[in-house]
């Protein structure tokens, strides 16, 4: 038994309330208290997901909602970390400092490196950050496919529709996954609204 399932059924079996986030939000609304009450959440929608959910979550009756990326999801981008992280593996690197444009990252391997920038480019407004991409990638002489590689590859909308019908929800993560904290509050909404009108489109009932 993995790590992963031996956290959901410690809770489980001691007690505690493993309820989904619709009705944690619910019970808010209606100011009901629900004792011990633990929710599950995953980000993003990656293919693992899928095996996850079914071979553990949905395994035990543990509810869980997945907050999608929906360009992500419909293959329109791959989200910045991981087209960082694709150019750091790929890079012959003799050491592991990086000079990109006014910064220096240094690090002690690869994965650190990786941390480095995506910290990073997590200060970046989308369109900074799509360019301190675009100067790594010309940095080591890595050029990122258009469509994610199979170690990144994410959920397809029949892989969450299978899900749903599994009982697993799915909530809204934004389109293109800004980091809302540097970015203006109408792009934020504009964002979180095109991603809920398109699990409308493709889902039966999203969070």
């Amino acid at each position: 038994m993995g790590f992963l399932e031996q956290s959901l059924l410690g809770p489980k079996g001691s007690g505690h309330n493993l309820i989904s986030l619709d009705e944690a939000f619910l019970a808010a609304i209606e100011g009901r208290a629900i004792d011990n009450a633990v929710v599950f959440t995953i980000d993003d929608g990656f293919f693992n997901n899928a095996i996850v959910d079914e071979h553990i979550f949905v395994k035990h009756g543990v509810p869980v909602t997945i907050f999608l990326a929906t360009d992500f999801i419909g293959g329109k981008l791959w989200m910045i970390g991981l087209r960082l992280a694709y150019l750091v593996e790929k890079a012959d690197l003799i050491d592991f400092t990086l000079s990109i444009e006014t910064e220096i990252f240094e690090a002690k391997s690869k994965r650190d490196l990786v941390r480095k920038l995506t910290r990073y480019a997590k200060t970046l407004t989308l369109p900074s950050a799509e360019s301190f991409v675009a100067a790594v990638s010309d940095k080591v002489n890595v050029i990122v496919p258009g469509q994610p590689s199979a170690k990144y590859r994410p959920l397809t909308w029949d892989d969450a529709r299978h899900l749903e019908e599994l009982g697993v929800s799915f909530g809204a993560h934004a389109t293109r996954y800004p980091i809302h904290a540097v970015e203006s509050g109408a792009m934020v909404r504009q964002q979180i609204s095109m991603s809920i009108e398109r699990l409308k489109q493709e889902l039966h009932t999203p969070s």
